[in-house]
């Protein structure tokens, strides 16, 4: 940062830039701001960052006038420039939601998804958020929305999610059993309607439906791709608690994933809970204790090993643990399994404490 510092006393534009990074990156909000304020002339574009910070600080008016002038120059970038990249849309629709202008966010996106498919899973995101916000107030707008966003991304398991949701209101049933009927018909969604279905099972109860949900998961979803894994996970939480368990099968499936990906946390943590209903207690431990260690910030995994030390008559390392909980509770990251009350929060199935998920991360 000195040596950064010093290029920026200098003049140096590059320095500059980086030292406003380092300024964020090290919580010093204001100096970043201070700096950004300077560039902004030349770099217009950073109005966006500035905006960002300001709305951060809890400067309101400060952060929706820096936000508008970001909107301007994106809008100009977008109008003028042939060979503009898709960031810039991404920059006009983050710059029109601080303004809380999120329809026209959605069309600047559903413009430049047109020239640029990258586009796609961020369009997405906002179709699910805006569904949301209407659910309560415009069913059938809310409903459009969702129809759009799994034309658009069929394979996305946010979609899905809603879609199983509405299903379970009378008031709409028919509507998002369309919706369903439709993309099954065409199997067009890689898996992601089974995955969904089958969590929806399982956590009402009914394991072997779920069970078979995730089965035809596993052979519609492209082999290798996130949902294939989604499926081949959740599968092997779900055949442990069949009656009877086959745990032969669950762990030939997990270990399987563990093999492909090593370093995943979420597999050890799904073996971990295969040999915990097992009853193999120490083998569990070694489990969770890897998937701990990989940075799994997940409170159920700490309760789990907990309640396996206790098991285990290792009270002091149960103790030491439960000492953590409340600093893994106050984690505020996205993690690997952030715990939520819907089924979104339910997918990524650690079967014996019911699910972990995939965080659906949208900026508003």
């Amino acid at each position: 940062m000195h040596h950064l510092t010093v290029l920026a006393d200098h003049g140096d534009l590059p320095g500059k830039l980086a030292l406003v990074q380092m300024y964020v990156v090290s919580k010093q909000t204001q100096k970043a701001v201070d700096l950004i304020r300077t560039l902004v002339v030349k770099r217009p574009d950073l109005y966006l960052q500035l905006a960002t910070l300001l709305r951060e600080q809890g400067e309101v008016e400060s952060s929706r006038r820096a936000a508008s002038r970001a909107a301007e120059h994106f809008r100009q970038v977008i109008q003028n420039e042939d060979a503009h990249n898709y960031s810039d849309f991404i920059a006009l629709s983050r710059s029109l939601l601080i303004l809380k202008q999120r329809t026209e966010a959605i069309d600047v996106l559903r413009t430049g998804v047109k020239k640029f498919p990258e586009l796609e899973p961020t369009l997405t995101q906002h179709l699910v958020e805006k569904s949301d916000r209407l659910r309560g107030n415009d069913i059938a707008q809310s409903t459009r929305l969702l129809r759009e966003a799994a034309e658009l991304s069929p394979d996305a398991i946010a979609v899905w999610i809603r879609v199983c949701e509405l299903r379970n209101e009378t008031c709409i049933y028919d509507r998002a059993n369309t919706i369903l009927a439709t993309f099954k018909r065409q199997q067009k969604s890689n898996g992601a309607i089974d995955i969904v279905l089958g969590a929806q099972a399982f956590l009402d109860g009914r394991v072997d439906q779920a069970v078979n949900s995730l089965q035809n998961a596993v052979d519609r979803s492209t082999i290798n791709s996130r949902n294939h894994q989604l499926a081949l996970n959740n599968l092997a939480s779900y055949l442990a608690q069949v009656d009877p368990p086959r745990f032969d099968q669950a762990k030939s499936l997990i270990d399987g994933l563990i093999a492909a990906h090593p370093q995943n946390s979420e597999y050890l943590f799904t073996r971990g809970n295969i040999l915990a209903v097992e009853g193999k207690v120490e083998a569990a431990v070694v489990d969770l204790e890897a998937a701990l260690s990989m940075g799994a910030r997940d409170q159920r995994l700490v309760q789990k090993l907990v309640g396996l030390y206790e098991q285990l008559g290792q009270t002091v390392k149960a103790a030491a643990l439960r000492d953590q909980q409340q600093w893994f509770l106050g984690m505020k990251a996205r993690t690997t399994y952030g715990p939520r009350e819907s089924l979104e929060g339910k997918l990524f199935s650690e079967s014996v404490d019911q699910g972990a998920s995939e965080e659906i991360v949208v900026e508003d």
